[in-house]
């Protein structure tokens, strides 16, 4: 009950005030007592009721109320202040906290009851405590308020009496009273009659209070038992004296003082001003919010709404304001008459002890009303008319945020603008004139003709309009209204569809009206040279625009989609197509322009373009026309995308650089808008080289993302953060925001760390960026985890190089922290720490900005040291800015293996040293122990001449086995390192060193662990017990493919020392299946590329340029050693061969593999030595007696089978050849000449059997017919030359049990004595 209107029900009467005691003078004992046995006086001096000899808890100070209610009869239901001045005294303890005041007790705290005395039944009690939040300490003052009502059971005519009295007081204690006030609330504790709208919190700033100035009232508590929000008095350092409300005794982080607003001031569209200050008595930060909230007038539960979020303040802050603007939209409409304020401690910071809090200058003050009409374009006014529909496109970051309205008038301005009046007021939009180029659409909805599906709950049914295989003819659709078209489920059935028309010049779709349609709006597929133009569409379910594979040569042009609604889920898409992943323009073909169109909010993106590896047709059917991803893109400017939940572009698959391979023939996307969208503003993903030119990103929650995309350029471009504008809109109305996941970084650039491709032909460079500034990533961000203007994505495609090569120019970047790049996130979330990004012009130096040419890395000594005093470090950005200095990358891959603690040391000519770690990409011994993972030691360097060398843990130089030097493209300054400035220090190695090339292979002990053992995918361990006489051996691991195995690096410098020189590898291998048992499927006789029988191959590293060093490839020399027969499935069988390693590879490593997939090695006692050429013996295992296998022995042509068998006479061994596809095939050994001089004789000799069906068979040495016998050949190669010459043959026709003797003596010519490679063979005996 309000006071003016109490006073009316009362005759008008009463004065509001029934008793204002302020005891200036003396105490009324007629009314004031105490109890039994206590003393009440009054204190001249001070001028206030004193009541003493208090012994009992029931002495407190007593008003007989009855002769007020007499003269002033109270009214029922109104609302009643009792305000007073309490002080407990007690000898002793001054200024000790009371037992009040430490329990909060209810037996310890004083409490104020109300006992209305009747003479037909009981009397009447009711009470109200102190609490611990109100009372202090012995000797202090503290107000004491409370609000009462009087009920009709307490008004009615058996009253004989009316007692206030306070009890439970302490005995031994002296209680002063001041200021009692019993009053109906004043006018000020009210709204302001017709102005009540115009400020909605009463007496926010405590200045203006009943209670003669200490009612809290109408503000009250959360937790009334605990704390009140008392008014205590302060003055400022100004002298001026101020009044604020104090929350003590707080016990959870949402306890909030509280006011009632009025829920009539809710009005949609209405804005106002929400504000206050707030000072914390804690020893952390805390942050805040306004919380608004009351249950909904429909019964259906409860609205909350935070409208203003306030950043952390400290305690020596002392008062700090909070402020924002409250939009008051259809939740706070939907709440019913109980509308409350709440100030909520962040939960997390605000733990107990609680923070004692302190509230003033609360506000929430009018601002503007709802918006009742737009301005826009004069020029509609000839076309559109009242009571037309027209679309307001979304001004926050939901699609779900725009509206519709009806025009009640038009009228145009002198300025050439024109004033829609709205038939109802709107929400407060962004106008063109706030934000330009980012205010909302304002599009005609209503076409005089109208289309208009039939409704219908089946979702195969439906109406749509489709033109269908009309080639030639030309066709008009303008000017009409969609509506209810398209089948949610029906194939092809669209809301306005073209479907393989073909090559139609002159088609307009111009100007339509396309909304609650079931299934997109306009398709446009296998159709060319058609307008589609100033469309308008919203509220449409799956794709809306959409462009199929061969729609080519049309132009898109001012077009806009709005609420592309999610209606189409992923269980009822179309098979086949993704509407379910809903996109307002779905793009699948690059062949068209797509020009000034706008994205005006999905429930997923607006633009998503992607291409295609293949043409699709028809049915989507693979034409065989190739690639979408590789043809040149048409025309993409001008286009806009806001208010989208997902991307605002999503442009993905755009590989036209592989056509064209240069930097011209790129895409190109021009002037694009991306604003205001919940996540990416441009997400772009595989795209090898694009140009970005141009526009504006801003208010997204990731500007520009860069992923997997190599020579990406952006030019022009304006990247802002959380703008004040976007803020002001979300923040007030619980609307959607920025960062509203708690781990969701805020982040302007987001670019990579390594490159997606590195093939030799691929664009190689990173991101290049000139004339771009980033903005509003210091503000309006205290939700997000972080929030920077460039950062870098956590993608790791290989190691924690960086090798994006990236170069900036006239980059500006305003920020208020000093944020620039986020290197810290790099360093310690993603493990970068070598970043290089030049600055051409130097606009990004922090100091005088007098720099040329200079720097930005990683703020290391490694990256740093070697600059001396040129290098500034970027506080917080974990970044150094290094000025004039051009600085190219390279670095050097080693092997893997006790290199982890290494440090690559680079010195200059002036003696300055930089050490470098090497950093590897390996979580477990499967990835450490990758022939393809390396320790990688990356240096960044302007040009000079430097030195590079490796030292261990203790300081000496040490050689890692290989050094593969590779070298990033170089950057765009002038004045960086090259491959010629570097010199590699190495120490010498001897050549007994060398004298085997194979480590840890079991040749003179166990194996014990498998370094240095590298594999090929299998992944490699020890086999504990499993090796030869059951020592240790090495093993793989879960072998699948024949191409996988396992080997080692070999010392690149014991290469150098025997150059040219031949080595013999040897290795016991045992084979399993994957179940353990013996591998059957074993076949050495057949060829190594058939992958039935482990082989031998060395891998060598090459350089396409070994200048410049910038591309490195691998060659692989297969079959270099093979398995000798026989094969033992169940047994140790021998790998062996002999060969020359290559020469000048700057990595070689060795490698067994193919043998089946699903086989499993076991090896031991491996070796690779070097060969010492004997001329008495340049033919091996002759007599087939080492090991009793074929060692040495291999074969000449296709598939032969070999095996050991009896020898000459019946003793000994012999090789056999058999299942010869050819009279050429046969057995065959590589020999060694290197200790051959040309003119010198080889004498050739062999004993040889033929067989036939399993029976001995002769030949005719006179012949060259079927029944022909072999003969001893010799084959050389040198550089391109090869030689087959006949060496020995059978000089008789007389066997020895079937035996023939082979002989012969030849002289070697130059070409022969300096073979590269040289191998006999047996050729001529009829297969």
């Amino acid at each position: 009950v309000r006071m003016t209107d109490a006073l009316k029900s009362s005759g008008d009467v009463c004065p509001r005030q029934v008793i204002n005691h302020n005891f200036d003078e003396e105490v009324d004992h007629s009314v004031w007592s105490a109890g039994e046995g206590a003393i009440v006086s009054h204190d001249d001096v001070a001028g206030t009721m004193v009541v003493t000899n208090i012994n009992k808890p029931w002495q407190g100070p007593r008003l007989d109320f009855t002769k007020y209610a007499l003269e002033c009869p109270l009214i029922e239901g109104a609302k009643y202040l009792i305000t007073l001045r309490i002080k407990v005294d007690k000898e002793g303890f001054e200024g000790q906290m009371t037992p009040c005041g430490e329990t909060n007790d209810w037996r310890e705290c004083l409490k104020l009851t109300r006992k209305i005395m009747l003479s037909d039944q009981n009397d009447r009690y009711s009470s109200q405590r102190v609490n611990k939040g109100i009372v202090g300490k012995y000797g202090e003052w503290f107000t004491f308020t409370s609000t009462w009502t009087y009920e009709a059971d307490d008004l009615v005519d058996t009253v004989m009496g009316n007692l206030f009295y306070l009890e439970y007081t302490e005995p031994g204690t002296t209680i002063s009273i001041d200021d009692f006030v019993f009053e109906l609330p004043s006018e000020r504790s009210y709204p302001v009659g017709n102005d009540a709208c115009q400020e909605l919190v009463v007496n926010g700033d405590a200045e203006n209070a009943d209670g003669a100035g200490w009612s809290y009232f109408p503000m009250w508590s959360s937790r009334s038992n605990d704390w009140q929000p008392n008014i205590h008095v302060e003055t400022l350092p100004n002298g001026s004296v101020n009044k604020f409300f104090r929350a003590s005794n707080r016990r959870w982080h949402s306890d909030t003082i509280r006011a009632s607003l009025l829920k009539e001031c809710f009005v949609k569209g209405l804005v106002y001003n929400i504000s206050l200050k707030v000072r914390i008595q804690k020893d952390v930060p805390l942050k805040y919010y306004v919380q608004l909230k009351g249950p909904r007038a429909d019964g259906s539960g409860w609205t909350h709404k935070q409208p203003l979020k306030c950043p952390e303040q400290m305690q020596d802050q002392g008062w700090v304001e909070c402020s924002g603007p409250l939009l008051i939209d259809e939740d706070y409409e939907a709440i019913g008459q109980d509308l409350e304020l709440e100030v909520i401690m962040d939960s997390n910071q605000d733990t107990s002890p609680w923070a004692v809090v302190d509230y003033d200058d609360i506000r929430i003050s009018f601002a503007s009303g709802p918006a009742e009409g737009l301005k826009v374009d004069g020029g509609i006014t000839t076309r559109w008319s009242p009571n037309a529909e027209v679309h307001i496109t979304s001004s926050t970051l939901s699609n779900r945020d725009s509206q519709n309205a009806i025009i009640e008038s038009i009228v145009a301005q002198a300025d050439g603008s024109a004033t829609l009046k709205l038939q109802t007021g709107i929400d407060a939009v962004i106008s063109e004139q706030e934000e330009p180029g980012q205010g909302v659409e304002v599009v005609l909805v209503s076409r005089n003709i109208v289309v208009e599906g039939e409704a219908s709950d089946n979702p195969q049914l439906g109406g749509y309009l489709q033109v269908f295989h009309t080639p030639g003819v030309a066709q008009t659709i303008e000017g009409v209204e969609f509506v209810n078209m398209g089948q949610e489920q029906g194939k092809n059935r669209f809301a306005l569809q073209f479907l393989y028309t073909g090559d139609v010049p002159g088609t307009s779709i111009s100007r339509n009206s396309i909304h609650h349609s079931n299934h997109r709006c306009i398709v446009i597929e296998g159709t060319s040279n058609a307008t589609i133009s100033s469309n308008v569409a919203y509220e449409t379910a799956g794709h809306c625009y959409w462009f199929g594979h061969e729609s080519i040569d049309n132009l898109i042009i001012k077009n806009i989609g709005s609420r592309t609604n999610n209606n189409i889920g992923w269980r009822d898409r179309i098979s086949g197509h993704n509407d379910h992943e809903m996109a307002t323009y779905q793009i699948y073909s690059p062949l068209n322009d797509y020009i000034a169109n706008v994205a005006a909010g999905s429930d997923g993106r607006g633009f998503r373009m992607y291409n295609d590896w293949r043409t699709l047709g028809e049915d989507l059917v693979n034409t065989g026309k190739g690639s979408l991803r590789r043809v040149a893109m048409r025309t993409f400017k001008d286009n806009k995308s806001h208010s989208n939940s997902w991307q605002g572009f999503s442009l993905y698959d755009f590989e036209q650089f592989f056509t064209f391979r240069d930097d011209i023939n790129v895409p190109v996307f021009e002037n694009l808008m991306a604003y205001r969208n919940q996540n990416h503003g441009i997400h772009a993903n595989n795209i090898g080289s694009a140009e970005f030119r141009g526009g504006v990103i801003q208010d997204n929650q990731w500007g520009v993302y860069i992923e997997r995309s190599d020579g990406i350029l952006i030019e022009n471009m304006q990247i802002k953060g959380y703008t004040d504008l976007i803020k002001d809109i979300t923040i007030p109305s619980n609307r959607l925001k920025l960062c509203r996941t708690q781990d969701w970084r805020h982040e302007g650039l987001t670019m990579m760390n390594t490159r997606w491709r590195y093939g030799e032909h691929d664009n190689g460079n990173g991101l290049r960026m000139k004339n771009v500034t980033f903005s509003d990533y210091d503000k309006n961000t205290d939700g997000c985890v972080s929030s920077w203007p460039i950062a870098m994505m956590n993608h790791k495609y290989h190691d924690t190089h960086f090798d994006y090569v990236s170069s900036w120019e006239n980059v500006e970047i305003v920020d208020s922290r000093g944020y620039m790049f986020d290197g810290c996130g790099a360093s310690q979330r993603w493990g970068f720490d070598d970043i290089v990004i030049n600055d051409l012009d130097g606009s990004l130096d922090p100091t005088d900005g007098s720099a040329g040419p200079s720097a930005l890395v990683s703020n290391f000594p490694h990256m740093t040291k070697i600059f001396g005093d040129k290098c500034t470090a970027y506080a917080d950005n974990c970044m150094a800015y290094c000025t004039d200095v051009c600085l190219r990358t390279f670095y050097y891959n080693v092997e893997q293996f006790e290199t982890e603690n290494w440090k690559l040391v680079i010195s200059n000519t002036n003696g300055d040293k930089m050490e470098v770690s090497g950093i590897i990409e390996a979580s477990d011994n499967y990835q450490f122990t990758d022939a393809w993972k390396y320790m990688k030691f990356p240096v960044s360097l302007p040009a000079g001449t430097y030195t590079a060398e490796f030292i261990d843990e203790s300081g000496n130089q040490v050689w890692p086995a290989f050094i593969e030097e590779k070298w990033e493209n170089p950057p765009d300054c002038l004045g960086y390192a090259s491959p010629s400035d570097i010199t590699i220090l190495k120490p010498e190695v001897s050549g007994p060193s060398c004298d085997e090339l194979v480590r840890n292979g079991g040749q003179d002990a166990s194996i014990s662990t498998s370094d240095p053992w590298l594999h090929t995918h299998p992944g490699v361990e020890v086999a504990v017990g499993l090796g030869l006489d059951g020592s240790d051996a090495i093993k793989t691991i879960n072998r699948k493919y024949h191409w996988t195995g396992l080997g080692q690096n070999i010392d690149t410098r014991c290469i150098k020392l025997m150059e040219g020189q031949y080595f013999e590898f040897s290795a016991w291998i045992k084979m399993l299946d994957s179940s353990g048992n013996p591998a059957n499927v074993v076949d050495p006789d057949r060829e190594w590329y058939r992958n039935m029988s482990p082989i031998l191959t060395i891998n060598a590293r090459e350089y396409r340029d070994a200048l410049t060093k910038q591309f490195i490839y691998t060659t692989e020399d297969r079959d270099k050693a093979w398995l000798a027969r026989p094969y033992k499935p169940d047994g140790w069988n021998l790998v062996h061969g002999l060969f020359r390693l290559p020469e000048n590879s700057p990595r070689v490593f060795w490698e067994l593999e193919r043998a089946p997939d699903n086989v499993e090695f076991i090896v031991d006692n491996a070796s690779i030595k070097p060969v010492t050429c004997n001329p008495d013996m340049l033919l091996k295992n002759g007599k087939l007696e080492d090991a009793g296998v074929s060692k040495y022995w291999d074969t000449w042509g296709g598939e032969v089978g070999l095996d050991i068998v009896t020898g000459y006479g019946g003793s000994g061994n012999a090789l056999k050849a058999f299942k010869r596809p050819h009279l050429s095939h046969g057995p065959a050994q590589i020999i060694d000449m290197d200790c051959i001089n040309a003119g010198e004789r080889l004498a050739f000799q062999a004993k040889i059997k033929f067989e036939s069906s399993g029976a001995t068979a002769v030949c005719n040495p006179y012949t060259w017919g079927s029944d022909r016998c072999s003969d001893f050949f010799m084959y050389t190669y040198t550089q391109g030359i090869r030689h087959y010459r006949r060496v020995a043959w059978i000089a008789s026709d007389d066997p020895v049990d079937g035996w023939y003797e082979i002989a012969g003596v030849y002289t070697l010519n130059e070409d022969q004595a300096n073979a590269e490679f040289a191998k006999v063979y047996f050729d001529g005996a009829v297969a």
